[in-house]
C-alpha cells in the first residue's frame, strides 16, 4: 500500500487510514457493489510487536467501533481491495504479497481540475510560487491539512504523494 496516507486522529492509537482526496486511487466499492470510504478511521495497537487493527468505524460519522483484531496487512486487502478475511490472511500468511500491477478492484477515474490560475491583484504565496514552478507533468504542490504551511507534492492521476520535489 505504497502512498497510503496514515494521519493521527488522536487519542493514542486513533489513526485514519487512506485519503479523501480527489486521485486518491482507492477503490470507492467492494466487489458487492457497497460503497468504501476512501478513509477508515481505525484504532491500531502493537501485539507480539505486531500492528494490529483493534476496531475500526466503518460510517466516519458513526461513533461505533467494529472490532477487528486483525493485523493491518490483512486488514488493508479487506477494507481496500474487498478480500474476505480467509482469503486476505492467507495472503500475508508469509508476508506481505506481491501485489498485481492494477488494483484488484480499479477506482472510478476521478476527474482532476485544471489548476486555477492565481487572479490579477492576488499575489500567491512566494514559497507556494517557488515549489510549484518547474514540476514534471502531472505532479502539484498540495498544503497539508494538518500542518498549515507545510507543503508536498502530489500526482492525482497515480494517486502518489511525496515530500520529496519528483524529478523530471
Amino acid at each position: 500500500y505504497e502512498g497510503l496516507w496514515i494521519s493521527w486522529k488522536g487519542p493514542a492509537g486513533h489513526y485514519y487510514l487512506g485519503d479523501e482526496q480527489e486521485g486518491h486511487n482507492l477503490p470507492t466499492t467492494d466487489k458487492d457493489g457497497d460503497p468504501i470510504h476512501p478513509r477508515v478511521h481505525a484504532v491500531v495497537k502493537v501485539v507480539s510487536d505486531q500492528l494490529v487493527i483493534s476496531g475500526f468505524f466503518l460510517d466516519p460519522d458513526d461513533d461505533t467501533m467494529s472490532p477487528a483484531k486483525v493485523p493491518i496487512g490483512p486488514f488493508l486487502s479487506v477494507y481496500f481491495e474487498g478480500m474476505s478475511v480467509r482469503e486476505a490472511s492467507n495472503a500475508w500468511k508469509n508476508g506481505p504479497p506481491k501485489r498485481p500491477a492494477t488494483p484488484r478492484l480499479a477506482p472510478a477515474p476521478v476527474p482532476v481540475p485544471a489548476p486555477v490560475p492565481a487572479k490579477q491583484g492576488v499575489h500567491m504565496d512566494p514559497k507556494l510560487q517557488e515549489l510549484q514552478a518547474g514540476l514534471p507533468p502531472g505532479w502539484e504542490v498540495r498544503e497539508s491539512r494538518s500542518k498549515r504551511g507545510m507543503y508536498f507534492f502530489a500526482h492525482p492521476a497515480s494517486g502518489r504523494s511525496q515530500m520529496e520535489r519528483p524529478k523530471a
